[in-house]
């Protein structure tokens, strides 16, 4: 729960923002296999998008902080 996995063949920048709009996690130019490190977060819901620049495409999706 305090470790958030993502793997992408192309460099990927991702955010992840809270209810209130706040960015908490910034991290660019990943690519491979990465662990993100979310123990910081409090506990709640939080949107993450991640922003492929080589494709040119966003994604967004919801992480639950147990």
């Amino acid at each position: 729960d305090n470790v958030l996995i993502v793997r992408s063949e192309n460099p990927v920048d991702i955010v992840i923002i809270d209810g209130n709009g706040k960015t908490r996690i910034s991290q660019n130019q990943l690519s491979g296999l990465q662990l993100i490190n979310v123990s910081s977060l409090e506990k709640g819901i939080y949107l993450i998008r991640v922003y492929n620049r080589y494709l040119n495409t966003q994604v967004q999706d919801r992480l639950v902080k147990n």
